[in-house]
């Protein structure tokens, strides 16, 4: 009888099920990912993944939560050191094309499967201070969209406008 493998901590599972996440999610769109497929990514059971995450949109906000921590950790140093609003607008225009060239198949996600839900909301508010007006500018004006999710935005924007007046 071999030893039993030794446990992984906690943060480091979390990591694991997270990138198996992403992975799945970039893959397929999210209706079609499936727990079970992140989970068989993952090397664990479904439980497993239940154990961290409440439902699949929950770990869905958790990858997105991580991409943009990970940006913030990366921009916010850097960001820093600038000094004088020029140098600052500049640095952050440059890095948002950057993210835009080595992130691309990741925004398409986000675009594409995040805007619908209330937890978009919720997430903006806690990552922007609410505002979403410069990502969607860009992805409409760039054509990075789709014609129907092009739609589906101005749609949302129109409800929005019309629930406040």
């Amino acid at each position: 009888m071999s030893p039993p493998l030794p446990r992984r901590r906690k943060s480091a599972r979390r990591a694991e099920i997270l990138a198996a996440a992403r992975e799945v999610f970039l893959a397929q769109p999210y209706e079609q990912a499936s727990i079970g497929q992140i989970a068989e990514r993952a090397g664990c059971v479904v439980g497993t993944i239940y154990g961290y995450f409440e439902n699949k949109r929950d770990l869905f906000d958790a990858v997105l939560t991580d991409f943009y921590d990970a940006l913030i950790a990366d921009i916010e140093p850097k960001f820093a050191l600038l000094e004088g609003t020029a140098d600052r607008l500049r640095y952050l225009v440059a890095r948002h094309l950057q993210i835009t060239l080595d992130e691309a198949s990741w925004l398409h996600v986000f675009a594409r499967e995040a805007l619908a839900g209330e937890q978009l909301e919720a997430l903006a508010s806690k990552l922007t201070d609410g505002s979403l007006v410069p990502f969607i500018l860009h992805a409409v004006s760039t054509k990075a969209l789709s014609a129907q999710e092009r739609e589906e935005i101005r749609r949302l924007l129109d409800r929005g406008k019309n629930s406040k007046g």
